[in-house]
């Protein structure tokens, strides 16, 4: 009887800790996938901003600047 009540409270604890464990795993600022949503972490205020300097307005300005240069060698 003794070694069933050890057992009982054996497996009454590791359910709690690991349900504690899963508390503060939840807890700790990660990325959460929610209803389709990636929310931030709950630190993204802390977080250095990241700046990208905008691009040219057309993307292929050498490509066009080949072609034309091409098509002036072209017309000669």
């Amino acid at each position: 009887m003794n070694r069933i009540k050890k057992t009982i409270a054996r497996w009454a604890l590791t359910i709690f800790g690991g349900t504690i464990l899963l508390g503060a795993f939840s807890s700790i600022g990660c990325t959460v996938h929610t209803n389709g949503m990636t929310l931030p972490s709950p630190q993204w205020t802390k977080q250095r901003v990241q700046y990208f300097p905008a691009g040219p307005q057309y993307p292929l300005s050498k490509e066009e600047a080949m072609m034309m240069e091409m098509k002036a060698e072209n017309s000669k």
